[in-house]
């Protein structure tokens, strides 16, 4: 509430701030100016928008020609009489609803390395799945899924859930998911391959106007790319995903991955080739390829570790001597 005089107080000025998350100061230094209306409140009150009336304004920047966008503002302007007869109304935050975000990850495709002299190198596929709904620093959500080992020919299956737990409303900006292709290694840290954002902000808005126990995202490609590697195809990744409300997850829960309950939808046991350690796989068979070469190099390395120590010592005492 401003007490103000006509014509003196007749412009009111308002200015849009992006606030850091990890500050509280009132206006910080670090504080962002996004943009700036003025609101003609004498022109109101002459019109006769002097209770109840909302209406939108442009926010403008003085370094920039075109619109920063809008806000919705309503302005009350009363007299001393009418400010004592009409108290203000209580106003309340936004009331946040907790649901269930569920991810089905089904299959990629395509999938190579991003340079030529890889490009026809079998990819050892690994998922990472990150997530921030609340865009805090440190609260990021991240899973992995298992390994496609030997995935020939860039593909891979993997029939794969992953569930986290969302508030609505949310920050369009952290509305967002992110996945990372890896190539896993058997010895050494693995191998970035690509990303690919998927932005659900269009998603979380239409399941807020539906208001239904569960609304669901229609399969859809994701493409993975590389920042070092612009316009090079790195592969897609085929997904679905479903938002159910608190009640729903707890009347009809779903286990990750695979496991149980699984259904909504029923996700069967990928087809792929065995890791490098189960039988039959092309690691063993490399092994018992050239079992006859690796058997020499382990017993000259054993004859090795056993004969150089006694020569040592042998001639340590003849110099002694």
């Amino acid at each position: 509430e401003l007490p103000a005089k006509f014509p003196m107080n007749s412009r009111l000025k308002i200015q849009l701030f992006d606030k850091p998350f990890d500050t509280t100061e009132r206006i910080g230094l670090l504080d962002r100016f996004v943009g700036e209306c003025t609101v003609n409140t004498e022109l109101r009150a002459l019109k006769g928008f002097t209770k109840g009336h909302q209406e939108w304004y442009t926010l403008f920047h003085p370094e920039y020609a075109t619109s920063r966008g809008k806000i919705l503002l309503r302005t009350d302007v009363l007299t001393e009489d009418e400010a004592r007869i009409f108290k203000a109304e209580e106003l309340s935050g936004p009331q946040y609803t907790d649901y269930e975000f569920r991810l089905v990850l089904w299959q990629t495709v395509g999938v190579r390395f991003p340079e030529e002299k890889d490009l026809n190198n079998d990819v050892d596929q690994k998922l990472r799945v990150t997530i921030n709904f609340s865009g805090a620093p440190g609260r990021d959500s991240i899973k992995d899924t298992d390994v496609a080992w030997y995935a020939a020919g860039g593909r891979a299956e993997w029939n794969y859930r992953m569930v986290f737990p969302v508030k609505l409303p949310m920050n369009p900006e952290h509305a967002r998911v992110k996945f990372s292709l890896w190539d896993e290694n058997l010895v050494g840290s693995a191998e970035n391959v690509g990303e690919a954002v998927l932005n659900l902000a269009p998603f979380f808005g239409r399941t807020l106007q539906e208001k239904t126990s569960q609304t669901k995202l229609k399969p859809l490609w994701v493409r993975f790319t590389h920042p070092n590697y612009q316009g090079v195809r790195l592969g897609q990744l085929y997904v679905e995903a479903s938002i159910v409300t608190k009640v729903f997850a707890e009347e009809h829960p779903v286990g990750e991955a695979q496991n149980e309950p699984n259904r909504l939808p029923f996700l069967p046991n990928p087809k792929r080739n065995a890791p490098p350690w189960a039988l039959g796989s092309r690691a063993l068979e490399a092994f018992a390829n050239y079992r006859n070469t690796i058997f020499c190099i382990v017993t000259v390395i054993l004859i090795a570790a056993i004969c150089i120590p006694i020569v040592a010592v042998a001639i340590f005492a003849t110099t002694q001597t």
